[in-house]
């Protein structure tokens, strides 16, 4: 009778458990020559090795082989192919039809007594066939008549009928060697397993509104590098892109990279995310729909709607923003240290701003740039503002950018705080009107040629916290190397210049007999805020957070107050020459100052500080910034500004009128105007030209000019021939000069200090 190949050498071993390998090139799976051209010399193959770790068997031990003719299905009734064993291993291999594995299934049931039987495929994958298969055929005679059945039925006279292959599908396994999502094949000769990737979830359907409906799957996995959890959006008409697949590999995602395999993932990825939930989709961080999302996207709450939210746009810095400490840990080592000095109060108070732009009623942004000696303390304010949602040093940013890249920072920090260290270092390129864009918070138009239509406009609810050397509009005068820059009021409300003027308390330095000097006692306590806003932080932005999400009716109601309340304030200090008309501009940043006071009074439970040293710090600053800028119409006060520098570089191009004479001519052939000395200052004037005039007056209007000099009382106008109406120009007398026109400006001259 017929036997399996090593059948005598393995029962005579007497073994309780042996493994039948059945196919073709079964042996080949056992042992192989390594080397072609030595076919004597044999070694156990790789399969053979790793299947032996997988059921933990020694490498030595001789498989039963099943191969050759011994497969045909007739041979395999009567075959020998076990003896005494309790316990069976069969590894079938990809030729081994269904037929056979019958015919060895009915073989094993009538002629053995095995109880426990494991199937693997050719890739050491366990098989779902249950492991008392052999005992369930022996007590149902029906069963085994049917695997004898269809163990002679590929002999069968009648033509048999072939099943359509099942549709491939992709399930989580291990083969011993990895785990992961392999491809399952059914085709008449069995199932076979591919391996594709690491295991991964796909957990939804994102939608992203702002971009414009783009659809993404959602999928999360385990980074195969540090075990991090990482969550990808894939935009769903990319699934199947080599770009995407290298970019689930770059994040820590083992794929195969045989790429006909990719096709199949796609698939998988795209069904699966049909009926997982659906998910928001943003681009930028702040308040979306009562949720906030962090920088480094941490949601804080959930949206009115419930839906998951993700953020797509991370930082590159996003491991930044994490948290470092308990709140009562920072409150300790960081915040104390805040109090006696006002501008590290006025920066800690702008940062917990940030978040409550986007939700208080007529919030806007805006920006502080604290200017001063280097060395002075200044960044002792940046990296305490920056401890509030993370990392005190590293957040900070460098004005060393280009625009775009300035821009992109606004909005990865959207409803934050942005700190930018030393204005000094801004590129010409990047041109003055960035601040004006950085604080209207809306990207400039751009379009898409190839596809007939503008980009999405972005925007941006950020808080700039700037430092430098020189104020804003001088700095800005240097680099662009124009003597007449002027900042527009625009931006000068926005940007809010304020003079440093150093720490006034350096804590218990301060008593440090080491520290000998007040530049000792400053170094010592500047280096005391670096190291500690760099150990504890990220705590207070999430407190402050949770805070606003369940407070903001109060907040709104507090903002009210403290607006009315510093208003009067600032109407009770404005110099009487101001009228209370032209407090528009400087009215407008007192709302900025008593939002800073609302949000002080409303997180002391966060920061430790007491309402009045909130409110006398904060009014102190405004003070600084409101002398700094000009109490009245900043527009006005830059045209009498550009008039009388224009006095002043043109005086000598005048003609000297004394007594109705000339008694001196400009060098210039260019007519500028005319001085008219009499017999005192106030009753001197000049009649300048007004095309030069008003070239050399800015950006401003004509119509504003006007009325700004009128206003000033430094224009004179003439009355006209009927006494009821008034000419701006007046006409030049009868002189031996020719002029390019009749008429001129008639300008009084500046008052002398």
């Amino acid at each position: 009778m017929a036997k399996v190949n090593h059948f005598d050498e393995v029962n005579r071993k007497g073994n309780l458990e042996d493994v039948l390998i059945a196919g073709d090139k079964a042996h080949f799976f056992w042992k192989n020559y390594p080397d072609r051209n030595n076919k004597k010399e044999w070694k156990y193959s790789e399969e053979w090795a790793i299947f032996c770790t997988v059921i933990q068997q020694s490498i030595d031990e001789t498989p039963l082989i099943l191969s050759g003719n011994l497969l045909d299905s007739d041979v395999i009734k009567d075959l020998d192919i076990a003896k005494n064993q309790q316990a069976l291993s069969i590894i079938f291999l990809d030729d081994v039809t269904e037929n056979q594995k019958s015919a060895i299934y009915a073989n094993l049931a009538r002629k053995t007594q095995i109880k426990e039987i494991k199937v693997f495929d050719k890739n050491c994958i366990l098989q779902d066939v249950g492991r008392d298969y052999l005992v369930r055929l022996r007590k149902n005679e029906e069963m085994l008549k049917i695997e004898e059945t269809l163990s002679r039925e590929e002999n069968a006279e009648e033509p048999i009928i072939i099943k359509t292959a099942k549709q491939a599908e992709i399930k989580y396994a291990d083969n011993g060697i990895k785990k992961g999502l392999f491809l399952m094949e059914e085709n008449d000769k069995g199932i076979n397993y591919h391996w594709l990737s690491d295991k991964f979830d796909v957990i939804g359907q994102g939608v992203e509104i702002e971009e414009g409906n783009l659809h993404y799957s959602m999928i999360r996995f385990k980074s195969n590098g540090n075990g991090e959890e990482i969550t990808e959006a894939i935009l769903q008409g990319e699934i199947a892109s080599a770009e995407t697949f290298k970019n689930l590999r770059n994040k820590g995602l083992e794929i195969n990279y045989v790429t006909k395999n990719h096709s199949f993932l796609a698939n998988y990825i795209s069904s699966k995310t049909i009926t997982s939930p659906k998910w928001r989709i943003v681009s930028s961080s702040g308040w979306k729909n009562g949720a906030y999302i962090y920088p480094n996207g941490e949601i804080i709450g959930e949206m009115d709607n419930k839906q998951p939210l993700f953020l797509r746009n991370q930082p590159i810095n996003a491991d930044l923003f994490k948290k470092s400490c308990t709140l009562e840990e920072w409150q300790e080592n960081v915040a104390k240290y805040a109090k006696g000095n006002d501008f590290v109060i006025l920066s800690l108070l702008f940062a917990l701003a940030a978040p409550v732009v986007g939700v208080v009623e007529n919030a806007p942004h805006f920006g502080i740039h604290i200017y001063g000696d280097s060395g002075s303390g200044k960044s002792t304010c940046s990296y305490i503002a920056n401890s509030v949602y993370g990392h005190g040093k590293e957040l900070e940013r460098s004005w060393s950018a280009t625009r775009t890249g300035l821009v992109n920072e606004a909005i990865s920090r959207n409803d934050c705080l942005l700190v930018m260290d030393e204005l000094t270092n801004i590129s010409q390129d990047v041109g003055a009107g960035i601040f004006y864009e950085l604080f209207q918070g809306v990207e400039k138009l751009r379009g898409q040629a190839e596809k007939d239509q503008n980009r999405r406009v972005r925007t941006w609810r950020t808080m700039i916290l700037s430092n430098g050397e020189r104020n804003y509009e001088d700095q800005l005068r240097e680099i662009f190397r124009e003597k007449n820059f002027k900042a527009k009021a625009g931006e000068l409300v926005r940007m809010l210049n304020i003079s440093f003027t150093g720490l006034n308390n350096y804590h218990h330095f301060a008593n440090d007999p080491d520290n000998t000097t007040e530049y000792h006692k400053s170094l010592a306590f500047a280096d005391f805020i670096k190291v500690n806003s760099s150990k504890y932080y990220g705590v207070a932005g999430r407190e402050w957070i949770a805070f606003i999400r369940e407070n903001i009716h109060f907040l709104n109601m507090e903002k009210d107050k403290n607006e009315r309340s510093f208003i009067d304030k600032m109407i009770a200090i404005k110099p009487p020459s101001v009228d209370d008309k032209e407090l528009n501009q400087i009215g407008r940043v007192a709302k900025n100052f008593a939002l800073l006071v609302t949000v002080g009074k409303c997180s002391k439970h966060i920061t430790g500080f007491t309402d009045e040293e909130i409110e006398c710090t904060i009014f102190r600053c405004f003070k600084l910034w409101a002398d700094e800028f000009g109490w009245g119409n900043k527009e006005k006060m830059q045209i009498i500004e550009n008039l009388d520098r224009f006095i002043q570089q043109n005086i000598g191009d005048l003609y000297h009128v004394k007594n109705k004479k000339i008694i001196s001519t400009p060098v210039s052939k260019k007519f500028v105007g005319f001085y008219f000395e009499e017999d005192t200052r106030e009753n001197s004037y000049l009649m300048l030209d007004k095309r030069n005039l008003i070239l050399e007056m800015g950006a401003f209007p004509e119509k504003k000019i006007i009325e700004s000099l009128l206003k000033e009382k430094r224009l004179i106008r003439t009355e006209r021939k009927d006494k009821e109406t008034w000419r701006n120009e007046s006409t030049y007398p009868t002189l031996d000069i020719t002029t390019p026109t009749k008429r001129g400006l008639k300008i009084t001259l500046p008052i002398e200090e």
